[in-house]
C-alpha cells in the first residue's frame, strides 16, 4: 500500500509486522501486529489519511469485523458486522452489492461487491 506521503507499507504476516519503505531510501521501520485473518492476497486498505482498514475477527467470539489502525499500527476503532445479513449469511454486513456502493472500495477480485465507505 501507498501512504498519503508516498512511502510502501508491506505486510508481513509470518513475521507478525507491517514494514514501511521510501521508494529512494529504502527500509524505514517496522511496526508489531498481530493478524487474526490471513491469506496470500493482503486485504487491508490506506485511507487518504493514512488510517488503514483491515478485515479481520473478534478474538472472544471470532466475530467478523473492520479494525482500523493509525499510522504506527495502533487500532484506533473497529466496526463489527451485523450477526446475519439479509440473506441470513454471517458477517457479509461490510460488502455491499457493487450498484449500492457509492463511494465505497470496489474489489478486483470480487467484482460484484464493494466494501462499503467508512467514515476515519
Amino acid at each position: 500500500m501507498l501512504d498519503p506521503q508516498g512511502c510502501i507499507w508491506a505486510a508481513d504476516p509470518r513475521g507478525a509486522r507491517m514494514s514501511v519503505f521510501d521508494p529512494v531510501d529504502g527500509f524505514l521501520e517496522s511496526f508489531r501486529y498481530q493478524y487474526m485473518v490471513r491469506g496470500f492476497i493482503w486485504t487491508g486498505i490506506m485511507t487518504d489519511r493514512g488510517h488503514i482498514l483491515k478485515p479481520s475477527m473478534s478474538r472472544e467470539d471470532f466475530r467478523p469485523m473492520l479494525r482500523i489502525y493509525d499510522s504506527t499500527m495502533t487500532q484506533i476503532d473497529s466496526i463489527f458486522s451485523a450477526e446475519e445479513d439479509e440473506g441470513g449469511r454471517a458477517g457479509r454486513a461490510l460488502r455491499r452489492p457493487r450498484e449500492d456502493c457509492a463511494g465505497g472500495v470496489k474489489s478486483g477480485l470480487a467484482p460484484r461487491l464493494c466494501a462499503c465507505a467508512v467514515p476515519t
